[in-house]
């Protein structure tokens, strides 16, 4: 029965089976992309990181070309020399934050020209490199 039940080769699908055929490759793509998205939600993509270190590694790279091969430095902390790579324009101030960081504390020192208290900032940096340090050196990590 199998047999007769085969199609010869060659012959075309039907109307009917295309259209079921489409219809299940159309729901498989839409639950693949809405797992991929409740994924993202759930894994906090709007409250979580909107940067990487990669970009904010860039922005450091482009200061230090700019300043002899030194990273940021300043006497006030740590926050200061960060805030440095987004008043001189090499980054938006949501590569120097951690996670669930709004960037409130930097913005409220741009905006009143005060000082970034270091325990208020959810990344640390460590100051005083340049930029022929050896790639295993930690120069940033994210508190929380």
């Amino acid at each position: 029965r199998q047999d007769a039940r085969r199609r010869p080769a060659g012959e075309q699908m039907t109307g009917k089976r295309k259209a079921v055929l489409a219809a299940g490759i159309v729901v498989a793509g839409l639950a693949i992309a809405g797992g991929a998205f409740a994924h993202k939600i759930w894994t906090g993509w709007q409250q979580g990181h909107r940067h990487c270190f990669k970009g904010t590694a860039n922005g450091f790279v482009a200061f230090a070309k700019d300043h002899f091969g030194r990273y940021p430095e300043h006497t006030n902390g740590f926050g200061d020399a960060l805030l440095m790579l987004v008043k001189s324009n090499y980054l938006d101030v949501s590569y120097i934050c951690g996670p669930n960081d709004d960037g409130s504390v930097f913005l409220a020192a741009l905006t009143n020209g005060t000082n970034v208290p270091e325990e208020l900032c959810s990344r640390v940096y460590v100051q005083g490199l340049s930029e022929g340090m050896p790639k295993s050196v930690c120069m940033m990590y994210d508190r929380k």
